[in-house]
């Protein structure tokens, strides 16, 4: 489901969340800050992992960060994770991991198994404006320069 777009040349934020509201938390705390964002919204992990598979060749469909629930149905943050580290091309693509979960053996595993940085999801609405845009803004900037790097 992509929910904005704003421009062509605005990065790609793929969110991969099962729970509506954080859905609806989110993609509302980025239209508040005002940031251009193409946004791509998943609500199971294999669907990321599909819609990486069909657009792995279209190098501009690919997303500039991924936002990973860690707890989903199905296959849960760590199956796509792993995945994604096991693909070519979504080697460089930044995924943090956007947590309820304090436990630092989730930290720790999903970590070693490649992400990016693991956040727990703030709790009240200020700390999310907070967090979401310092977490974009910071790694839709690494991004850019991974693509320079390596594309």
């Amino acid at each position: 489901m992509v929910l904005s777009t704003k421009s062509s040349e605005a990065p790609h934020l793929c969110i991969v969340e099962d729970d509506i509201d954080d859905q609806y938390l989110i993609t509302n705390v980025l239209k508040k800050l005002s940031i251009e964002v193409f946004i791509s919204i998943f609500n199971r992990g294999d669907a990321v992992l599909n819609y990486l598979s069909l657009h792995e060749a279209q190098f501009n469909q690919l997303p500039d960060l991924i936002l990973l629930d860690l707890n989903m149905p199905s296959t849960d943050g760590i199956g796509v994770l792993k995945k994604l580290r096991r693909q070519p091309i979504a080697q460089f693509i930044p995924v943090v991991i956007f947590t309820t979960s304090k436990s630092p053996t989730d930290f720790k595993r999903v970590l070693e198994l490649g992400a990016s940085s693991c956040i727990i999801k703030p709790s009240n609405y200020d700390d999310m404006v907070c967090v979401l845009d310092t977490t974009c803004r910071y790694w839709f900037e690494v991004s850019r320069v991974y693509k320079e790097i390596w594309y």
